[in-house]
């Protein structure tokens, strides 16, 4: 293997501020802060932190106003705030013909014509109308060094960004039927108009124009607006329909899946490090940083850290409590030595429910063959599920749909159970999402909150899946996957340690209770989810809290937290005074009150000796990682691997946080897929289990460890299942009757979600 030498996307700051650097201060109140804005913005910038405003000498002349003097190392977010406001002057000044987007980040649109993606694919008439360019996003990040030291610097992102340059006035001058598209209000920000494009807000549906103001279906009711503020939303989705309408469908579908393919930059990952570096090399290295008071910084060609690692061992999938049952190979495994609990797991001769259209049964009859005998001309699928996991028989019922609504799915299911309500599970014949404008109108979502409500678990298989015979042997083996896992199967599990304490890893997570993604709507409700696993990465179950307000969403957590754990305590027979280990892992953290919630619980569990660690595992955050050892491959697909690190590989920033590569360059199968951001692992600071070490290992384990795919995944299933539920709640929340609370309590220990 490879010595990895790794590169980011981030390039340090040398500092370089007076001895004595003194600010402008003055108390904080909003009225104020404006008030300074709109005197000197010229001359100074103004941020505020805590209680002040701080103002920073850029230009012209000094104002008057008190003094204070600044210590760098002991003002971070100060130092911080002034580091963006002159970076953003810096950039006004040298780039005359942008305007960005936003202050901070900062991002902005690319001006070159060879950098819109769908420019080459459209008609004279709609070059520079419709675009679809290069978005860089440069954000301030200050990271803590090995040594213990802040190291501020600017982490360079590239994507695409759809445009629409003109408002729906001037699109319906081209003949265009704009009515009930999906629309935006652009407002320019009052004092920034040349320095900031407009600010967007996605306002609902167009109703009709009645000459210069156009009518919108809002959360608000119906409004007017201005025409010439009034612009289609900028997304995929928007952009297909209006070129359906400018064009036709096959033109549309041809153009947008071509510059989505013009645009992948990740797809070579070593010609996109190379873009990133140019415009430092080329551009922000080159400029002079500065504020007239003194305060002067530069930005390094650097970009590669001090490549400080964990050591981490690769999972290896135990199927036995034998020894030598132990598969680094998922599937090898399952063929050699059968799932974990082959010798408990109930029924062993299950009974499957397919239910599908008339047209259909062909494609499903001969797939549910495949599942249940193996392709023997398969190298992916030659077993079949019956013999793969060790079942003495596997029965197949079909029920056809004559009418493709949610009462035509409802009528054949309840004759079927009507005659046999003994079924182990239902496969149902999938919808297209894009048919349906909510999930209350999609039959499978009505027909799947039926049958867990009455605790039967649900497959969806699209009767596409099951016409490709050359496709057929990649999609069986995640379907029986998740079929056994549905039916309460235990395929494998992680090695366990020798650890005298008891370990449980608790996934953390909440799912908004929302009515729409336009502005106004309202988000008046949370569901708190949770998942419960052990050290060998069994899933223990599933829980959730009552759907409540803001203010009394971590009362009900914590009320959740308590009775789950009260549960294990006695399941496992914990003894007073033993020593437990709760590792918290959550996406985000809100506010920081999970942490109370956390130590509140700890409380209540004053029998056992706790240690907690509570970790942030972040998947939305600007740093990636580069290895410019990774050679790639060379492979009939063509797929450049260059640049791309290792699954593994892993950067430490400090005694807290670590990046880790859960998605790596073997993961990478399609040239035309881009390799997956690291995830940002952080400990809190208050934790009182601290072996980073061990929590990185376990990230890493756990993102290889889900029953839905045999592949890793990028998120730890802690996270990953606990964002599942998630979705099948948004999913479930507007249809008629259904409770999550019953479904969670009739199917806890069941993986349904999957």
């Amino acid at each position: 293997m490879h010595t990895p030498k790794i590169l980011t996307n981030f390039f340090r700051i040398d500092l370089y501020p007076p001895e004595n650097y003194t600010l402008k201060i003055y108390p904080y109140s909003k009225e104020t802060l404006i008030g300074l804005r709109e005197k000197y913005n010229d001359s100074h910038s103004f941020f505020r932190f805590g209680e002040n405003i701080y103002g920073a000498w850029m230009d012209g002349d000094q104002i008057g106003g008190e003094d204070i003097e600044i210590k760098i190392d002991d003002s971070p977010e100060i130092i911080s705030s002034l580091l963006k406001h002159i970076f953003f002057r810096t950039f006004l000044r040298n780039t005359n013909e942008i305007v960005p987007l936003s202050f901070h980040p900062l991002s902005f649109i690319s001006p070159r014509d060879e950098h819109d993606a769908v420019r080459p694919l459209l008609p004279d008439d709609l070059k520079g109308v419709i675009s679809y360019n290069r978005q860089f996003e440069i954000a301030l990040r200050a990271i803590l060094n090995s040594e213990g030291k802040l190291e501020y610097g600017f982490a360079i992102n590239i994507e695409h960004r759809w445009n629409i340059s003109e408002n729906i006035s001037q699109l319906r001058a081209r003949g265009v039927d704009l009515i009930g598209l999906d629309v935006i209000h652009c407002t320019p920000i009052p004092g920034k108009e040349d320095i900031l494009a407009p600010h967007e807000s996605s306002l609902g549906k167009l109703l009709a124009i009645d000459g210069n103001q156009a009518i919108i279906d809002s959360n608000e009711g119906e409004i007017n607006l201005p025409v010439s503020q009034v612009f289609l939303r900028r997304s995929s989705k928007s952009i297909k329909g209006l070129l359906s309408k400018l064009i036709n469908d096959n033109s549309a579908n041809y153009i947008i899946d071509n510059a989505k393919k013009n645009s992948r930059l990740k797809s070579n990952y070593d010609a996109y490090y190379a873009k990133i570096n140019d415009i430092v090399k080329k551009r922000l290295s080159n400029w002079r940083y500065y504020s007239k008071d003194g305060f002067e910084f530069v930005l390094s060609l650097d970009s590669e850290l001090e490549h400080l690692s964990y050591s981490l061992e690769e999972n290896k999938f135990i199927f036995d409590y034998g020894t030598g049952s132990a598969n680094t190979s998922i599937m090898k495994g399952l063929n050699e030595f059968g799932p974990f609990d082959s010798n408990s797991f109930t029924p062993k001769s299950p009974k499957i429910l397919v239910i599908c259209h008339p047209k259909s049964r062909g494609g499903y009859s001969k797939t549910m063959g495949a599942l249940k005998a193996g392709l023997p001309e398969s190298s992916f699928y030659r077993r079949g599920m019956k013999d793969m996991f060790r079942l003495q028989d596997m029965s197949f019922e079909f029920g056809e749909i004559i009418d493709s609504s949610y009462e035509g799915y409802l009528k054949v299911i309840k004759e079927k159970l009507a005659e046999n309500n003994s079924y182990d599970l239902v496969l149902l014949e999938g919808t297209d999402r894009e048919k349906y404008k909510n999930s209350k109108d999609n039959p499978y979502y009505r027909a799947k909150a039926y049958l867990l409500s009455k605790g039967i678990p649900v497959q969806a298989l699209l009767e596409s899946r099951t016409r490709k015979d050359s496709d057929l042997q990649f999609i069986l083996s995640p379907l029986a996957l998740q079929i056994y896992s549905k039916m309460g199967g235990i395929p494998w599990v992680l090695p366990s340690s020798n650890d005298v304490d008891w370990e449980i890893i608790i996934g953390i997570s909440h799912t908004y209770i929302r009515s729409n993604s336009y502005k106004g709507g309202t988000e008046s409700r949370l569901v708190g989810l949770t998942t419960f696993f052990s050290s060998d990465g069994n899933l223990l179950f599933s829980d959730n809290s009552r759907a409540t307000d803001y203010e009394n969403f971590f009362d009900e957590l914590l009320l959740s937290l308590k009775s789950s754990i009260n549960k294990l305590s006695e399941d496992m027979a914990w003894k007073k005074g033993q020593t437990v280990r709760f590792v918290f892992h959550v996406f985000k953290p809100m506010k920081g009150t999970e942490l109370d919630v956390v130590k509140k619980l700890i409380k209540e569990f004053d029998n056992f000796s706790i240690q907690f660690a509570f970790l942030q595992i972040i998947e939305k955050h600007p740093f990636l990682l580069f290895d410019k050892h990774s050679k790639g491959v060379t492979s009939k697909d063509k797929v450049n691997k260059k640049y791309i690190p290792l699954r593994g590989t892993n950067l430490i920033i400090n005694e807290n946080e670590c990046l880790l590569t859960t998605m790596g360059a073997a993961e990478l199968r399609f040239a035309s897929h881009s390799p997956s951001r690291p995830v940002l692992i952080r400990l809190h600071r208050d934790s009182t289990f601290k072996d980073m070490h061990h929590l990185t290992q376990q990230v890493f384990k756990f993102s290889h460890h889900s029953w839905r795919s045999i592949n890793p995944n990028l998120m730890p299933v802690t996270l990953y299942y606990a964002s599942m539920i998630s979705n099948l709640l948004g999913n479930f929340r507007d249809i008629p009757d259904f409770s999550s609370e019953a479904l969670l309590s009739a199917m806890k220990r069941k993986k349904w979600f999957l």
